[in-house]
Protein backbone atom coordinates (compact mmCIF):
# COMPACT_ATOMS: atom_id res chain seq x y z
CA UNK A 1 0.00 0.00 0.00
CA UNK A 2 1.39 3.20 -1.07
CA UNK A 3 2.10 5.58 1.89
CA UNK A 4 -0.29 8.68 2.45
CA UNK A 5 1.24 12.07 1.69
CA UNK A 6 0.84 14.35 4.93
CA UNK A 7 1.32 18.68 4.84
CA UNK A 8 3.45 19.93 7.18
CA UNK A 9 3.51 23.49 7.64
CA UNK A 10 6.10 25.65 9.12
CA UNK A 11 5.91 29.78 10.33
CA UNK A 12 8.93 31.30 10.57
CA UNK A 13 11.77 30.34 12.98
CA UNK A 14 9.88 29.17 15.53
CA UNK A 15 9.49 25.45 16.32
CA UNK A 16 6.48 23.10 16.84
CA UNK A 17 7.44 19.43 17.29
CA UNK A 18 5.41 16.26 18.83
CA UNK A 19 6.88 13.80 21.36
CA UNK A 20 9.56 14.04 24.01
CA UNK A 21 13.43 15.36 22.91
CA UNK A 22 15.33 12.10 24.18
CA UNK A 23 18.89 12.25 23.28
CA UNK A 24 18.41 14.38 19.78
CA UNK A 25 15.64 12.56 18.35
CA UNK A 26 11.84 13.08 18.89
CA UNK A 27 10.49 9.85 20.05
CA UNK A 28 6.67 8.84 20.75
CA UNK A 29 4.94 9.93 23.69
CA UNK A 30 2.68 6.54 24.76
CA UNK A 31 -0.06 4.87 23.07
CA UNK A 32 -3.85 5.23 24.52
CA UNK A 33 -6.17 2.68 23.28
CA UNK A 34 -3.71 1.57 20.54
CA UNK A 35 -3.57 5.14 19.13
CA UNK A 36 -0.80 7.93 19.91
CA UNK A 37 -0.93 10.00 22.46
CA UNK A 38 0.74 13.08 21.11
CA UNK A 39 2.41 15.89 22.92
CA UNK A 40 3.09 18.90 21.17
CA UNK A 41 5.61 20.89 22.25
CA UNK A 42 6.27 24.51 20.84
CA UNK A 43 9.55 26.50 21.59
CA UNK A 44 9.85 30.27 20.31
CA UNK A 45 13.28 31.33 19.15
CA UNK A 46 13.30 35.21 19.07
CA UNK A 47 12.29 35.21 22.89
CA UNK A 48 10.62 38.57 22.07
CA UNK A 49 7.10 38.95 23.81
CA UNK A 50 4.74 40.57 20.99
CA UNK A 51 6.96 40.38 18.49
CA UNK A 52 5.67 38.52 14.69
CA UNK A 53 8.57 35.90 13.72
CA UNK A 54 9.55 36.56 10.16
CA UNK A 55 9.25 33.81 8.19
CA UNK A 56 6.25 32.90 5.59
CA UNK A 57 3.73 29.94 6.06
CA UNK A 58 4.92 26.72 3.46
CA UNK A 59 3.72 23.14 2.85
CA UNK A 60 5.64 20.28 2.97
CA UNK A 61 5.55 16.61 2.62
CA UNK A 62 6.05 13.93 5.48
CA UNK A 63 9.76 14.44 6.06
CA UNK A 64 9.30 17.64 7.31
CA UNK A 65 10.65 19.82 4.96
CA UNK A 66 9.03 22.40 2.67
CA UNK A 67 7.73 21.26 -0.51
CA UNK A 68 8.72 23.05 -3.92
CA UNK A 69 12.08 23.98 -3.18
CA UNK A 70 10.68 26.35 -0.38
CA UNK A 71 13.98 27.20 1.91
CA UNK A 72 12.12 30.40 3.90
CA UNK A 73 11.06 28.44 6.80
CA UNK A 74 13.14 26.69 9.16
CA UNK A 75 10.56 24.32 11.10
CA UNK A 76 7.15 21.96 10.84
CA UNK A 77 4.22 21.75 12.59
CA UNK A 78 3.80 18.18 13.06
CA UNK A 79 1.58 15.64 15.03
CA UNK A 80 2.43 12.21 15.98
CA UNK A 81 4.81 9.19 14.84
CA UNK A 82 8.18 8.78 13.79
CA UNK A 83 9.52 7.01 10.31
CA UNK A 84 12.53 7.92 8.27
CA UNK A 85 12.29 10.34 5.12
CA UNK A 86 14.26 10.09 1.75
CA UNK A 87 17.44 11.97 4.13
CA UNK A 88 17.32 9.51 6.42
CA UNK A 89 17.02 11.67 9.47
CA UNK A 90 14.05 10.78 11.69
CA UNK A 91 10.90 12.80 11.45
CA UNK A 92 7.51 13.35 13.73
CA UNK A 93 4.58 12.43 11.75
CA UNK A 94 0.78 11.62 12.90
CA UNK A 95 -0.87 9.89 9.59
CA UNK A 96 -4.07 10.76 8.57
CA UNK A 97 -5.00 8.72 5.99
CA UNK A 98 -7.08 10.84 3.72
CA UNK A 99 -6.81 14.91 4.17
CA UNK A 100 -11.14 14.89 4.62
CA UNK A 101 -10.82 12.70 7.77
CA UNK A 102 -8.71 15.69 9.04
CA UNK A 103 -10.94 17.91 9.20
CA UNK A 104 -13.09 15.62 11.24
CA UNK A 105 -9.99 15.19 13.94
CA UNK A 106 -9.98 16.89 17.37
CA UNK A 107 -7.35 17.34 19.88
CA UNK A 108 -7.64 18.00 23.78
CA UNK A 109 -4.95 20.96 24.02
CA UNK A 110 -2.78 22.70 26.93
CA UNK A 111 -1.49 26.33 25.92
CA UNK A 112 0.67 27.70 28.02
CA UNK A 113 1.20 31.10 28.30
CA UNK A 114 3.24 33.88 29.91
CA UNK A 115 1.59 37.09 31.17
CA UNK A 116 3.43 37.73 34.16
CA UNK A 117 2.84 37.60 37.63
CA UNK A 118 -0.55 39.49 38.89
CA UNK A 119 -2.09 37.24 40.94
CA UNK A 120 -2.42 39.16 44.60
CA UNK A 121 -1.00 42.29 42.93
CA UNK A 122 -2.89 46.03 42.74
CA UNK A 123 -5.52 45.80 40.36
CA UNK A 124 -5.24 42.27 39.76
CA UNK A 125 -8.92 42.07 39.10
CA UNK A 126 -8.42 44.73 36.02
CA UNK A 127 -5.35 43.29 34.74
CA UNK A 128 -6.63 39.92 34.47
CA UNK A 129 -9.79 41.16 32.75
CA UNK A 130 -7.34 43.00 30.12
CA UNK A 131 -5.79 39.96 29.58
CA UNK A 132 -9.06 38.01 28.67
CA UNK A 133 -10.47 40.60 26.96
CA UNK A 134 -6.96 40.53 24.61
CA UNK A 135 -7.61 36.83 23.95
CA UNK A 136 -11.03 37.27 23.45
CA UNK A 137 -10.45 39.63 20.86
CA UNK A 138 -7.65 38.04 18.78
CA UNK A 139 -9.77 35.50 18.58
CA UNK A 140 -13.50 36.97 17.77
CA UNK A 141 -11.74 38.81 14.82
CA UNK A 142 -11.51 35.45 13.17
CA UNK A 143 -14.85 34.18 13.54
CA UNK A 144 -15.00 32.43 17.07
CA UNK A 145 -17.48 33.34 19.81
CA UNK A 146 -15.83 34.55 22.59
CA UNK A 147 -17.62 34.59 26.40
CA UNK A 148 -16.50 36.56 29.30
CA UNK A 149 -16.68 35.25 32.86
CA UNK A 150 -17.40 37.38 35.79
CA UNK A 151 -15.40 38.90 38.28
CA UNK A 152 -12.08 37.90 35.94
CA UNK A 153 -12.40 34.67 36.22
CA UNK A 154 -11.72 33.30 32.35
CA UNK A 155 -13.29 33.31 28.98
CA UNK A 156 -14.48 30.80 27.14
CA UNK A 157 -13.74 30.48 22.95
CA UNK A 158 -16.00 28.58 20.93
CA UNK A 159 -16.05 28.18 17.13
CA UNK A 160 -17.71 24.54 14.99
CA UNK A 161 -15.99 21.58 17.83
CA UNK A 162 -13.58 23.97 19.10
CA UNK A 163 -14.46 24.33 22.59
CA UNK A 164 -11.89 26.28 24.77
CA UNK A 165 -11.83 27.72 27.97
CA UNK A 166 -8.75 30.73 29.14
CA UNK A 167 -7.90 30.67 32.69
CA UNK A 168 -5.05 31.91 34.74
CA UNK A 169 -2.13 31.51 32.29
CA UNK A 170 -3.70 28.88 30.03
CA UNK A 171 -6.24 28.11 27.33
CA UNK A 172 -7.52 24.05 27.81
CA UNK A 173 -10.10 22.49 26.21
CA UNK A 174 -10.83 20.67 22.64
CA UNK A 175 -9.48 22.43 19.37
CA UNK A 176 -10.02 21.11 15.64
CA UNK A 177 -7.57 19.60 14.10
CA UNK A 178 -8.27 22.86 10.91
CA UNK A 179 -7.81 25.20 13.61
CA UNK A 180 -5.38 24.54 15.60
CA UNK A 181 -2.59 25.95 13.10
CA UNK A 182 -4.25 29.06 12.94
CA UNK A 183 -4.65 29.12 16.76
CA UNK A 184 -0.90 28.99 17.82
CA UNK A 185 0.08 31.41 15.03
CA UNK A 186 -2.61 34.10 16.08
CA UNK A 187 -1.27 34.07 19.64
CA UNK A 188 1.77 34.31 18.37
CA UNK A 189 1.85 37.35 16.55
CA UNK A 190 -1.48 39.16 17.93
CA UNK A 191 -0.55 38.99 21.65
CA UNK A 192 0.53 42.28 23.41
CA UNK A 193 0.11 41.46 27.14
CA UNK A 194 1.14 37.76 27.32
CA UNK A 195 3.51 35.12 25.70
CA UNK A 196 2.84 31.93 24.17
CA UNK A 197 4.89 29.64 25.95
CA UNK A 198 3.73 26.23 24.60
CA UNK A 199 1.20 23.70 23.17
CA UNK A 200 0.81 20.19 24.30
CA UNK A 201 -1.55 18.11 23.04
CA UNK A 202 -2.59 15.57 25.37
CA UNK A 203 -4.92 13.53 23.07
CA UNK A 204 -7.36 12.97 19.84
CA UNK A 205 -10.99 12.08 19.15
CA UNK A 206 -12.70 12.38 15.83
CA UNK A 207 -15.81 13.54 15.05
CA UNK A 208 -17.67 10.71 12.87
CA UNK A 209 -20.72 10.14 12.72
CA UNK A 210 -21.51 6.06 13.65
CA UNK A 211 -22.04 6.11 9.35
CA UNK A 212 -19.14 7.56 8.62
CA UNK A 213 -17.18 5.48 11.40
CA UNK A 214 -18.63 2.29 10.31
CA UNK A 215 -17.89 3.63 6.67
CA UNK A 216 -13.82 4.76 7.75
CA UNK A 217 -13.44 1.11 9.42
CA UNK A 218 -14.38 -0.51 5.98
CA UNK A 219 -12.03 1.52 3.77
CA UNK A 220 -8.76 1.74 6.11
CA UNK A 221 -9.32 -2.47 7.35
CA UNK A 222 -10.36 -4.33 4.07
CA UNK A 223 -7.39 -5.88 3.21
CA UNK A 224 -6.33 -6.90 6.64
CA UNK A 225 -9.75 -7.75 9.15
CA UNK A 226 -10.28 -11.19 7.34
CA UNK A 227 -6.92 -11.97 8.76
CA UNK A 228 -7.34 -10.49 12.02
CA UNK A 229 -10.17 -12.52 12.98
CA UNK A 230 -9.08 -15.63 11.71
CA UNK A 231 -5.54 -15.78 12.92
CA UNK A 232 -7.51 -15.12 16.26
CA UNK A 233 -9.36 -17.82 16.16
CA UNK A 234 -6.76 -19.83 14.68
CA UNK A 235 -4.89 -19.17 17.55
CA UNK A 236 -7.57 -18.70 20.67
CA UNK A 237 -10.24 -21.07 19.39
CA UNK A 238 -12.51 -19.63 22.30
CA UNK A 239 -15.48 -17.35 22.91
CA UNK A 240 -16.72 -15.18 19.65
CA UNK A 241 -17.91 -12.37 21.68
CA UNK A 242 -14.36 -11.94 23.26
CA UNK A 243 -12.31 -12.25 20.15
CA UNK A 244 -14.74 -9.86 18.36
CA UNK A 245 -14.32 -7.49 21.12
CA UNK A 246 -10.16 -8.01 20.85
CA UNK A 247 -10.20 -6.92 17.08
CA UNK A 248 -12.65 -4.49 17.93
CA UNK A 249 -10.56 -3.01 20.27
CA UNK A 250 -7.35 -3.34 18.06
CA UNK A 251 -9.04 -1.26 14.89
CA UNK A 252 -10.80 1.35 16.97
CA UNK A 253 -10.41 5.12 16.87
CA UNK A 254 -11.70 7.38 19.94
CA UNK A 255 -15.01 9.14 18.74
CA UNK A 256 -16.63 11.91 20.50
CA UNK A 257 -19.41 8.82 21.11
CA UNK A 258 -17.12 6.04 22.24
CA UNK A 259 -13.86 7.96 23.47
CA UNK A 260 -12.89 5.52 25.37
CA UNK A 261 -13.23 2.23 23.41
CA UNK A 262 -15.81 0.17 22.15
CA UNK A 263 -19.00 -1.93 23.30
CA UNK A 264 -21.39 -4.23 21.40
CA UNK A 265 -23.41 -1.28 20.24
CA UNK A 266 -19.96 0.14 18.56
CA UNK A 267 -19.64 0.72 15.01
CA UNK A 268 -16.40 -0.64 15.70
CA UNK A 269 -17.97 -4.29 16.36
CA UNK A 270 -20.60 -3.87 14.30
CA UNK A 271 -17.64 -3.70 11.86
CA UNK A 272 -15.74 -6.51 12.94
CA UNK A 273 -19.02 -8.97 13.68
CA UNK A 274 -19.82 -8.05 9.67
CA UNK A 275 -16.60 -9.31 8.25
CA UNK A 276 -16.59 -12.39 11.00
CA UNK A 277 -19.95 -13.73 9.61
CA UNK A 278 -18.43 -13.42 5.88
CA UNK A 279 -15.96 -15.97 7.49
CA UNK A 280 -18.51 -18.01 9.16
CA UNK A 281 -20.47 -17.67 6.05
CA UNK A 282 -17.63 -19.46 3.49
CA UNK A 283 -16.64 -22.28 6.39
CA UNK A 284 -13.53 -20.68 7.58
CA UNK A 285 -13.97 -20.98 10.90
CA UNK A 286 -17.32 -22.88 12.68
CA UNK A 287 -19.10 -21.92 15.73
CA UNK A 288 -19.57 -24.46 18.03
CA UNK A 289 -20.75 -24.47 21.99
CA UNK A 290 -18.86 -25.12 25.23
CA UNK A 291 -20.02 -25.13 29.08
CA UNK A 292 -18.17 -23.33 31.37
CA UNK A 293 -19.86 -23.70 35.03
CA UNK A 294 -22.87 -24.01 33.97
CA UNK A 295 -23.14 -21.59 31.32
CA UNK A 296 -23.16 -22.09 27.77
CA UNK A 297 -20.66 -20.58 25.54
CA UNK A 298 -20.71 -19.78 21.82
CA UNK A 299 -17.61 -20.49 20.59
CA UNK A 300 -15.45 -20.55 17.44
CA UNK A 301 -12.46 -22.04 15.62
CA UNK A 302 -10.63 -22.16 12.29
CA UNK A 303 -11.56 -25.09 9.99
CA UNK A 304 -9.44 -27.57 7.76
CA UNK A 305 -10.85 -25.56 4.96
CA UNK A 306 -10.04 -22.50 6.05
CA UNK A 307 -6.71 -23.25 7.43
CA UNK A 308 -5.58 -24.54 3.86
CA UNK A 309 -6.48 -20.76 2.63
CA UNK A 310 -3.74 -19.52 3.73
CA UNK A 311 -5.74 -16.42 4.59
CA UNK A 312 -3.38 -13.52 5.39
CA UNK A 313 -3.04 -9.74 4.76
CA UNK A 314 -4.35 -9.05 1.69
CA UNK A 315 -7.36 -11.84 1.44
CA UNK A 316 -10.16 -10.47 0.29
CA UNK A 317 -13.71 -12.04 0.41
Amino acid sequence: MKEPEQTVCGYGNDTFHTGRQTGGNITDNGNHKGHPRICATFAPSSGIRGRRPAGRMVEGQGTGLPAGGTAACTSTICTGRIHTGTDNRENACFRIYKPEYEKRLIYRIEIELDWGYVYGKKNEYRKKRKLYEEIAEIFTTDGYTAEMEKRGKGCRITKGNTRLHSHYEWITGQCEATHLTGTLIRLLRESRRFHLIKCTLLDFIFSFTQEEELEFYRQQNETSIYYRIFDLFRRKPWTVTENLMTVASEINIPTQKYPEGPDRDSPAYKYVREAYQKLIDKGYPEEYTRTWIREELLCARATPEGISKNIFYGTLL
